[in-house]
């Protein structure tokens, strides 16, 4: 008899045990998830020129990871600015042609002419840094520059490290453009006025 009260005490105490365990009170304090930090972000102000360049999409990307770390328009003033998240690896920024836009096309300027060409949705023309900047020009020479660092990098862009990038840059302004202190400064565009 005795192992039988033992047994049902036994059953007792567990059953007082799992039902105080699955207690559900509405009233209890929730608790707060941990906060998660939001990315760091700057302003990124990009002015490409192949003479003013309206209406284009924009994209800024870390060249490490592939990763989009912002995206902007050239919008009527041939220039962007955008938050972009901070990276201390290299960055690609890409001009993208679309149906909409245009450039300013300097040999056709005339009284006539305003010398607006289309920027069609196959071209693009693109600047590789070795690191972010907040003021950045994109030309036809950092679209050279581009495609020399792209080709020491085995074509492959994540493979673009700082040093492929400065050496790329530098090499197109000294053969290209020698009076030049930077060819990733941002130049002043001409529009058609």
């Amino acid at each position: 008899m005795k192992k039988t009260y033992l047994l049902g005490g036994g059953i007792a105490v567990l059953t007082a045990a799992i039902l105080a365990g699955c207690n559900s009170n509405d009233d209890a304090p929730a608790v707060a998830a941990p906060a998660v930090a939001a990315p760091a972000t700057q302003s990124l102000t990009v002015t490409p020129s192949l003479g003013k360049i309206l209406n284009a999409k924009v994209i800024a990307r870390n060249a490490k990871s592939g990763i989009e770390i912002g995206t902007g328009n050239t919008g009527n003033t041939g220039i962007a600015t955008f938050n972009v998240t901070k990276t201390t690896d290299p960055v690609v920024v890409e001009v993208q042609g679309s149906e909409t836009a245009k450039y300013v096309d300097e040999s056709k300027l005339s009284s006539t002419n305003n010398g607006e060409t289309n920027f069609d949705a196959a071209q693009k023309i693109r600047v590789t840094i070795p690191a972010l900047a907040s003021n950045i020009g994109v030309s036809t020479l950092t679209e050279v520059a581009y495609q020399a660092a792209l080709k020491k990098a085995s074509n492959d862009e994540k493979a673009i490290t700082a040093d492929i990038a400065t050496q790329a840059n530098d090499a197109i302004r000294k053969a290209l453009a020698p009076e030049l202190t930077s060819i990733t400064a941002a130049p002043s565009v001409i529009g058609s006025m």
